[in-house]
């Protein structure tokens, strides 16, 4: 399904990706994906969806096609490059089934820049069923000159210590919903 915007030369295909609202946007080469001046109006409703629905910091489910391949992914305890390498991460160190990502708020900052508060908390996927208490976060995400996320970067109301000390301390008992 092709429906048009206000933004010339730019068509939006609404995909039929992993999350059921995937909006993924092809847009005419020459114009707007080499020389990106600002947050396409969707980057910002995509990233809000898969953080809110799609639960991606802790099921890795997120719309690809909004991030550069080489994407950069920065957190108080890891600094990885590649979307791959990302994803591969996320996929094994949240249990889905009890872990919430809730999304506090989404905005666009700048020309190339969407932050977003949110609040994290759950079960670790380790033998020992770590407990991440719940705890705040704020990202940035810097987009590169193709109009694609080249940079997410995040800060967090625990140090990096308390999360580290976290993964490694067993929970005992049944598992249960935080938030």
């Amino acid at each position: 399904m092709a429906i048009t915007n206000p933004f010339p030369q730019t068509t939006i295909l609404i995909g039929t990706g992993e999350t059921p609202l995937s909006l993924l946007f092809f847009l005419n080469v020459r114009s707007y994906m080499h020389i990106c001046t600002f947050v396409h109006p969707y980057t910002q409703e995509i990233l809000r969806h898969d953080l809110a629905e799609g639960q991606y910091f802790v099921t890795g489910k997120l719309t690809r096609e909004i991030f550069a391949d080489d994407c950069r992914f920065v957190d108080p305890t890891n600094d990885v490059t590649g979307l791959s390498k990302y994803l591969t991460a996320l996929g094994v160190l949240f249990d889905p089934q009890y872990s919430k990502v809730e999304l506090l708020d989404i905005r666009v900052v700048g020309p190339r820049q969407v932050e977003a508060d949110w609040r994290l908390g759950g079960y670790l996927v380790f033998p020992w069923r770590p407990l991440v208490q719940p705890f705040t976060g704020h990202t940035v995400y810097t987009l590169n000159e193709s109009g694609l996320v080249s940079e997410q970067r995040q800060t967090w109301s625990i140090s990096a210590a308390t999360a580290l000390l976290e993964s490694f301390t067993p929970s005992w008992g049944p598992r249960k919903q935080l938030f």
